[in-house]
């Protein structure tokens, strides 16, 4: 028994899937109410996988703490950083010396990062205060 949502949802052009939508609608009644279950418990293990990988920064008055889901757990004092900034959804941390403390994936906003960090007054920069420093290599380039 196929139901009549089944063809309005194959109609639309950003549906994947359509195979498994058709099977899916092809189930008798129990059937369908286990594929709804299983869907949903999918759904959530990803959505716990994917939370447990995002980064989770904890800013005080002296240090940071940057905790993965993996339990990994970096700890930077406020006085060993030069600049804090975010690029391309990437948080960069710099060192005094202008090493990388910290680079990785960040999926927050970057203005709330930005009060944050100013709000704790870390040293806040809209972009890398290295760049001008920074040249394009070639196979011609000499130290």
């Amino acid at each position: 028994m196929e139901l009549i949502g089944t063809e309005i949802i194959l109609k639309l052009p950003i549906v994947p899937l359509e195979k498994l939508i058709v099977f899916i609608a092809s189930l008798n009644f129990w059937g369908s109410i286990a594929a709804t279950f299983v869907g949903i418990i999918i759904g959530l293990i990803l959505t716990a996988i994917i939370f447990s990988e995002n980064l989770k920064v904890v800013i005080t008055d002296s240090n940071m703490s940057l905790i993965k889901g993996d339990n990994t757990n970096i700890v930077i004092d406020k006085q060993d950083i030069s600049s804090v900034y975010i690029e391309d959804k990437t948080l960069v941390i710099l060192g005094l010396a202008g090493e990388e403390l910290y680079r990785g994936t960040f999926d927050r906003n970057s203005d709330t990062a930005q009060d944050a960090f100013l709000y704790h007054h870390y040293p806040w920069r809209d972009k890398d205060s290295f760049i001008h420093e920074y040249q394009k290599w070639n196979l011609e380039h000499k130290p």
